[in-house]
């Protein structure tokens, strides 16, 4: 008898369900930016239910990382992290560098603009890469700090950060007190990385997290919808209404626990070929992120491109415009990123191979 081999792919799966949730994030916050829909539209609701259901997208990321790095006491290798840098810096500089050569792009090739896309960290060209290079450097001393931990020490130091940086700040309509920058920031990542050992070491208990990820999900939309309409007669309540849409809003962030936990607790077994290929996907999904985003790039896609502003006055006609432009993205992206992959590798082999030749003159 021959053993089938399997592999579980549920992780890698969210990976990949997360950054197509990128996308459409993106085709709200930047392709219909410039609509103002009238809240007893249809449309309106629609766009907003799209855009609430993929918030989870960027913490589901980081509490991935958080699950699987958080058992380290090592440094992240520095070739791994330098890697990862030049797959930024690549994509960085190389989009600025064709966009220059676009005509219609109204972008001009400038030295200082290039020195501005060839120092993406200190210019923090992707606010997300910023944050998780930052993680991924501290993360080795996290884990010294978790493992010094018991069970109740560390919970209590769960349920503290949860309240200073979830708890108050989805209440206090005044601003952000704990300088999270909404969930825009290593502050939070951390807080998500914590939150993620923590699962990896004590596991909570099964519940129907998928329910609990769609009614929690409605739970916000009807939320922000009782706040904007009371915030036609108090616009107070429209601070309160634009809380729920920050990524350490406490709705956002059970929504992204209860997803995350969801694909943890069913693991999705496949054949190794099926998952190899998906594992792969997944692998380079990041560069869909470093492509689509870029801000050299990203006016003239949404603009000249996808155009989805010319779709709101028709529903089928923007859900279909909405699925092309999240496939071809995403497709594009993978290629692209399949391609940088083999490119930086094949020079990581040709560099060992040179000094490994100079090693025997």
């Amino acid at each position: 008898m021959t053993e089938t081999k399997t592999r579980n792919i549920s992780i890698d799966i969210l990976k990949i369900i997360s950054m197509i949730m990128v996308i459409v994030l993106h085709t709200k916050t930047h392709g219909l930016n410039s609509v103002n829909f009238e809240s007893t539209q249809a449309m309106h609701w629609i766009v907003w239910a799209f855009h609430v259901f993929s918030l989870v997208a960027v913490n589901c990321f980081v509490l991935i990382s958080g699950y699987f790095s958080s058992t380290s006491t090592t440094p992240i290798s520095s070739k791994k992290l330098f890697k990862l840098w030049l797959q930024v810096e690549i994509c960085s500089v190389g989009i600025y560098l064709i966009m220059c050569a676009v005509p219609d792009s109204s972008i001009e090739f400038g030295f200082g603009q290039l020195l501005f896309q060839a120092l993406p960290i200190m210019s923090n060209q992707y606010w997300f890469f910023t944050c998780y290079f930052v993680l991924m450097v501290i993360a080795p001393f996290l884990n010294r700090f978790i493992n010094t931990l018991e069970q109740k020490d560390f919970k209590k130091c769960i349920l503290i950060i949860l309240a200073l940086f979830v708890l108050i700040p989805s209440l206090n309509i005044y601003g952000d007190s704990f300088d999270t920058s909404n969930g825009y920031s290593t502050v939070w990542f951390i807080v998500l990385y914590l939150v993620a050992a923590y699962i990896r070491r004590y596991p909570l208990p099964k519940k129907p997290y998928g329910i609990l990820y769609v009614v929690v999900s409605i739970a916000s939309i009807l939320a922000y919808a009782l706040l904007d309409t009371l915030s036609n007669y108090l616009p107070l309540f429209s601070q309160a209404r634009d809380v729920l849409l920050n990524y350490n809003c406490i709705t956002i962030f059970t929504a992204s626990i209860c997803l995350f936990l969801f694909f943890l607790n069913h693991p999705i077994k496949t054949e190794k070929a099926a998952g190899k290929l998906v594992t792969q996907i997944s692998a380079v999904s990041f560069t869909v992120y470093l492509i689509h985003e870029h801000n050299s790039f990203r006016t003239y896609l949404w603009k000249n491109i996808v155009k989805l502003t010319e779709t709101t006055g028709n529903i089928p006609n923007y859900l279909l415009r909405l699925l092309i432009t999240v496939v071809v993205i995403f497709i594009s992206g993978i290629v692209l990123g399949k391609i940088l992959s083999i490119i930086i590798n094949a020079g990581e082999k040709l560099l060992y191979k040179i000094r490994n030749d100079k090693k025997l003159i």
